[in-house]
Order: C-alpha cells, then structure tokens, then sequence
C-alpha cells in the first residue's frame, strides 16, 4: 500500500471519527437539557409540597381554634340549662343554632384537612417516582401537579400542556373562578413563565416557545429522518416566524443531500418565505411535509 493510499484511509478514519464525536456532542447536550429540565419540574414540586404543608398546618390551626370555640359554648349551653327554668327560651334556641353552624364549619375543616394531606401524600409519592427514574415518572408527575398541585401550578402546567387557552377555559378545567386565574396568569407573565394576549389568550412564555433546530445532527442523518423531525418540530412551534426558521434550516442540509432536488428545494423555500409573513395551517403544513419526504425519497 502506497503512502497516498495510507492518507487517504487515515483521513477516511478522521472524518469517520469527527462524526461520530459530533453525534455524541449532540446526545451529551440533549442528555443535560433533559437533567435540566427534571431538576427544575423537581425543584417546582418541593415548592408545591412545602406550600402544602403550610396549608395543612393553617387548617390544623382552624380546626383547634373550632374545636376550642366548640367546647367553650357546650360549657355555656350547660349552665344555661342548669339556671335555666324554661325549656325553650330564645337565647337557648340561637345558642343551639350557633353549635350547628360551627360544626358544620368543623366538619367542612376535617373535610378540607383530609384532602390537602392527601394531596401531599399523592404529589410525594409522584416525586419519588422521578428520584428513583422510574418509568413514565415525568408524566405521572405533571398529571398530578395538574390534578391536585397548587393551583398555581396547576394553571401554568395547564398552559404548558395545551400550549393556547382562553382565560374562561383555565378557569373551567381547574375549577376556580376567572377572577382568581386572571391574578394567577397575571403573577406568572410578570415572571416570564406565560404571555396574555388579545386580553384572553394564553400562551407559554417565550423561553418555552423556542425551538433547537438539530442542523449538526441533519448533517449526518439521512434524508427521511430530516423530514421526520422537520413535522415534529413545526408541530410544536408557537409562531410563523419560528415555522418558517425551522423549514429554512432544513432546506439547506437537504439541498446538500438530495440530487436532482431544485424543484423540491424551491417550493421549501417558497413555503418557507410565505410563513414569515403569514401564519398558516400547521394541519396542512405537515401534510406538505409528508408529500417532501415522498418526493425526496423518490429522488433518492
């Protein structure tokens, strides 16, 4: 084997490599996004947990202060009919009337006290499921959150899951007044986590909007794959602008891999160009991707 030949199989085995290490930077960085993103839904559920404990300790509070108000007008009851000649006097009758009140008022504090401490035994249980990596932790937790977390959380996690919502339909699925889920949504755009618009639309922040375009990764993936994550990606983005950014880093990687591909490449462009004037149908948008796979594919 001539020295050429040698050179050129070591330069053969450098570029193998250099992809391969690219392709392991890629899954490093996907890997920490993800720890990232869990160490942050861990830290939120701490929070909600120790809120929930405040209210338990609220409601334990209440419980003895009616249990003491209780006892403290049985006390007075007993003397009144111990001093007391006639069997059904005025005073008697509202006296009787205010122990009725407060122990349905006890009775709605148990009530209250049970399921908060419930609420917390449900979210623990959902964390230590994420601790220990179980299986479909992360799912089960945010379910829960949305279920019975605070409502705050419940309202942003919510928003986070649907991606678009009307105030009225925040206030209908977590079951609290509108009144209250404007305060909750106007707390939560104060701190970036949700957008208001038009006065009733609610959308993720800004940070939860944007998108990674994997443009390394399509370097080295076949065709097929980019137009798989193409559909994938486009599906999760919240504005046109960030649709046709998406499509334009696409067209460039697949320009490079599909021969005979002009025809293709400049209707992407030409999709891509419309949608950073205009909002489109997202529905119709991934049809047309699925028809650009087909023909890339047909291209070879």
């Amino acid at each position: 084997m001539s020295d050429t030949d040698r050179l050129r199989e070591k330069t053969v085995q450098i570029v193998a490599l250099t992809q391969k290490i690219d392709a392991l930077q890629a899954q490093l960085t996907g890997a920490q996004k993800r720890a990232a993103q869990l160490t942050a839904e861990v830290q939120s559920l701490t929070q909600a947990i120790a809120e929930r404990d405040a209210e338990i300790k609220r409601l334990k509070v209440e419980l003895e202060r009616a249990n003491a108000c209780t006892d403290a007008l049985g006390k007075e009851i007993r003397a009144a009919r111990m001093t007391q000649v006639q069997t059904q006097s005025p005073a008697k009758k509202q006296s009787e009337e205010e122990i009725e009140r407060l122990k349905r008022e006890l009775e709605q504090v148990n009530k209250s006290a049970q399921i908060a401490q419930q609420n917390v035994k449900t979210l623990s249980e959902a964390a230590l499921a994420v601790i220990n990596n179980q299986e479909g932790a992360i799912e089960r937790l945010r379910d829960t959150l949305l279920r019975v977390g605070d409502p705050k959380y419940r309202v942003f996690s919510l928003v986070l899951q649907k991606r678009r919502l009307k105030t009225e339909e925040i206030a209908a699925i977590i079951y609290i007044d509108v009144q209250s889920t404007m305060e909750i949504l106007e707390d939560l755009q104060s701190a970036g986590e949700v957008e208001i618009r038009e006065g009733d639309i609610v959308i993720p922040g800004k940070k939860y909007r944007e998108i990674d375009v994997p443009v390394e990764k399509w370097k080295s993936a076949a065709p097929a794959q980019v137009f798989d994550d193409l559909e994938q990606l486009v599906a999760r983005a919240e504005e046109h602008e960030t649709v046709a950014k998406i499509i334009g880093a696409a067209v460039e990687v697949l320009e490079q891999k599909i021969p005979r591909a002009g025809a293709l490449v400049f209707q992407m462009r030409k999709t891509a160009n419309g949608w950073r004037t205009t909002q489109g149908n997202i529905d119709e948008l991934r049809y047309t991707i699925r028809e650009w796979k087909a023909r890339a594919l047909a291209l070879g």
